[in-house]
């Protein structure tokens, strides 16, 4: 509804149901959510979808992706 492009973490299915790794991935999006930082994006959202995955949206930071960085070398 903001009109700007987003990036959407969610939780890789096969941890949807470790109490764990649902922890973990919460409370990363929580203190990612708090910092201010220019190498840090803002996280504008934390939710769950429909079958309970967590997940947060973020800014969309455009550029190459890690995988291509590290193909690279």
């Amino acid at each position: 509804t903001l009109s700007r492009e987003v990036a959407v973490k969610v939780l890789r299915e096969r941890f949807a149901h470790n109490r764990v790794a649902v922890r973990r991935f919460l409370d990363e999006a929580t203190v990612t959510s708090q910092l201010q930082h220019p190498s840090v994006p803002p996280v504008h959202e934390i939710g769950e979808l429909p079958g309970g995955r967590p997940f947060l949206v973020m800014k969309r930071i455009g550029g190459r992706t890690l995988a291509d960085l590290l193909a690279e070398r």
